[in-house]
């Protein structure tokens, strides 16, 4: 009976033994788990701040464009404006010049 109760003790104590195993060996699976979330947390930040400087970088060229195409609309606007002036000046220059000749030719006549 003596030698029945040692066993069943030292099979205790070994249940205990692998039962303790069993549970380090979960706390780092655990653990384990832990790092590699912690790392997959940290790689979709990096992503994210990457997207958002894209993003940054698309919406800062696109106002560029946009300024640029309402300058090269106002530079073409305003030299359109210039030819119409010139035109306008040089037509009222040829009609004054005609109306000189009429006159000129009046008082000749």
């Amino acid at each position: 009976e003596k030698e029945a109760r040692e066993a069943l003790r030292k099979l205790r104590e070994s249940e205990a033994r692998a039962c303790v195993m069993a549970q380090k060996e979960r706390a780092r699976q655990v653990e384990r788990q832990k790092k590699e979330q912690e790392k997959a947390v940290k790689e979709l930040s990096a992503q994210m701040v990457v997207l958002g400087m894209e993003q940054e970088r698309q919406r800062a060229g696109l106002e560029r464009a946009e300024r640029d195409a309402r300058e090269a609309l106002k530079k073409e606007s305003d030299r359109a404006l210039a030819r119409e002036k010139a035109r306008a000046e040089e037509e009222a220059r040829r009609m004054e010049a005609e109306r000189l000749a009429q006159q000129q030719a009046l008082e000749k006549g």
